[in-house]
């Protein structure tokens, strides 16, 4: 198994072949030399977490190619800003969209798209030597409604955060009986569950 190990790495850091051919050598190497069985090998490579990654992945790839991060961003600021603008509505509006568009997409791509939706809106403000102290606070919360709302809104769905998918494969690992978590942790939280868990306590 180490010999394959090290065949499959050393094609992997020579680029020896193509990284999709190279990642798909375990597939047929295992089996041929007896390692693991081809259905073992097989699950390995498609298990329901690494399809969900996946799914989640395209899903950002069809977003980031349509600018769809960027259409609704700039149309939830545009309901949300008044005449005139309303700094807690603005706010509120760039956390609502952060939030929605984490819950689809892993964190951190979202919070790289968003971000400079958020700078977009901080160039709109007087310059530099025009700005008061409380263009600066305003400044900083519009970064930290990104940086905050992206986090919260990657916990509600499973695509969300990769901690949700480690979740799911050691709910699956620890308790096999159980029933499985297939959407938003949400309904595991539901309000006879944390009474009784807090009836224990």
């Amino acid at each position: 198994m180490l010999a394959v190990i090290a065949w499959v790495f050393s094609w992997w850091v020579t680029s020896a072949l193509p990284l999709p051919v190279t990642s798909m050598c375990p597939l047929f190497l295992f089996p041929l030399f007896g390692i693991a069985s081809a259905d073992t090998v097989a699950h390995s490579y498609m298990d329901d977490v690494i399809t969900l990654v996946l799914g989640s992945f395209i899903l950002a790839l069809a977003v980031e190619r349509y600018n769809v991060h960027r259409r609704l961003a700039l149309t939830v600021t545009s309901v949300f800003c008044g005449e005139p603008l309303n700094p807690a509505l603005l706010l509120l509006g760039l956390c609502a969209t952060s939030f929605f568009v984490s819950m689809w997409m892993h964190n951190v791509a979202a919070a790289v798209m968003l971000m400079p939706v958020a700078t977009g809106l901080l160039q709109r403000l007087p310059p530099p030597s025009e700005q008061s102290e409380l263009v600066n606070k305003f400044s900083r919360a519009v970064v930290l409604t990104v940086v905050y709302a992206v986090p919260i809104g990657g916990i509600s769905t499973l695509t969300g955060t990769g901690v949700n998918l480690i979740l799911v494969g050691m709910w699956k690992s620890l308790a096999p009986g159980a029933k499985p978590i297939t959407r938003a942790l949400s309904s595991y939280l539901s309000k006879a569950h944390l009474k009784r868990d807090l009836e224990a306590l």
